[in-house]
Formats: C-alpha cells, sequence, structure tokens
C-alpha cells in the first residue's frame, strides 16, 4: 500500500497542526510505517515546514528484523512480537456490539545499533499505530492497539480503561524475553546495557502505568 500525506497553505488550522505534530515525534512518523504491515511506501509532502520525507518499509532477508529507509538512508530494526487474547467482556468495554474474544498482539522494535549513528542511546516511543507523546526511557518501540486519549497523545490509563490494562498484562515479562532474544544476535552483544529502561523510575516518559511496568524490567 502506498499513502500519500500533503499539508500545505490555505487549509485552515488543520494542515499547521500536523505540521507541527509531525515536528515534535522526531522518529516516529517514520517508524510507524514498520508496524503497519500493508503499508509500504509512505510519502509526507509537508509545505508549511517545507519538508518532504519518501519512506519504504518492509521486512529485512534476514528472519526477524524490519528495514525502513527515509530518503535513501536505511535503518534496520528487530522486532518481537507477543500474542493476546482479549476475553469478550473486556472486548465490550471498547466494542459495544462485539462480545466474543478478539486476539491482538504488542510488537517490540529496537534499532540496530551504528546505522547511520542511530541506535545506543536513541529514546523509543508508544505508537498506537500511530506514534503517540509518551516515551519509553530506552531504545525500544512498543505498538499496542491500546485504547488512546482524544487527543491521540497518550492512552488510557488502567483504572479507567479495562482493555489497556488487560492489553499490557505480562508486557514486562514480554519485554524481558525480547532482551532475552537480544543477547543471542550479534548486532547487538556490545551494545545490549543501552536498550535497558535505566533510571526510568527517576523519568518522565508520558504515562505513570507504562513507567510502573518498565520500572519492574
Amino acid at each position: 500500500a502506498r499513502i500519500k500525506l500533503r499539508f500545505k497553505q490555505g487549509r485552515g488550522d488543520l494542515a499547521g497542526i500536523l505540521s507541527e505534530r509531525l515536528e515534535r515525534m522526531g522518529n516516529g512518523p517514520r517508524e510507524f510505517t514498520m508496524f503497519l504491515r500493508k503499508l509500504r511506501v509512505l510519502q509526507i509532502d509537508d509545505r508549511m515546514a517545507g519538508r518532504t520525507h519518501l519512506i519504504e518499509s518492509g521486512p529485512d532477508t534476514k528472519a526477524g528484523f524490519w528495514r525502513v529507509e527515509c530518503d535513501g538512508v536505511p535503518r534496520l530494526y528487530y522486532r518481537g512480537e507477543y500474542a493476546r487474547a482479549i476475553p469478550g467482556d473486556v472486548v465490550e468495554t471498547r466494542f459495544r456490539d462485539l462480545k466474543e474474544d478478539l486476539p491482538r498482539q504488542i510488537d517490540l522494535a529496537v534499532p540496530v545499533p551504528g546505522m547511520d549513528g542511530f541506535g545506543g542511546t536513541d529514546e523509543g516511543r508508544l505508537f498506537c499505530f500511530l506514534p503517540t507523546h509518551v516515551t519509553t526511557a530506552c531504545p525500544v518501540r512498543i505498538q499496542a492497539d491500546a485504547k488512546t486519549t482524544t487527543n491521540r497523545e497518550n492512552i488510557q490509563n488502567f483504572g479507567s480503561s479495562p482493555w489497556n490494562k488487560c492489553l499490557f498484562d505480562g508486557f514486562a515479562a514480554n519485554l524481558i524475553d525480547f532482551y532475552r532474544r537480544l543477547t543471542l544476535l550479534e548486532e547487538f552483544k556490545h551494545d545490549l546495557p543501552a536498550c535497558w529502561p535505566i533510571g526510568v523510575s527517576q523519568r518522565d516518559v508520558g504515562n505513570q502505568d507504562l513507567k510502573e511496568l518498565l520500572a519492574r524490567v
């Protein structure tokens, strides 16, 4: 699939808002393509800020790795997928007309260090298909089909969203398993400590529930 976004003058405040959000999200707009399996090309023509980007995304030849190329610069990520089964009574709290169990998954991804200076201490972000403003205090990117706040910049807290609480149940164990996988990969053996969310309890990541889960690790 190919998507083209164009922001230009004369379209009211919407174009300016989208342009500003793209700027604040840093690498977020170019990275969310790896969580949309059918999206292979994203072209951003931001005439408000004078920026254009061509992003191409797809699985790498090496199993478990994903390649994202932005304006001709390739970046490689390692990905892990963790299945969820959301029970029907919880599904109903989000989708009124659905009562059966729903399969979902949480994806974790981390950039391979050393490609174009990318990786290492680079900070990850929480994605709900589109990037949010919640960070991870480490290079790991998290994709979850969570219930977001109205402005889509955050996710609803676990106390008010049974869906989110259920979705993230077992997340700490998933992240530990993800780190275990990284120890087996040549690409990460010298940089693994940089992938750990060290000091997250003293950081503001933008969401208290996610912060507490990261701190457990």
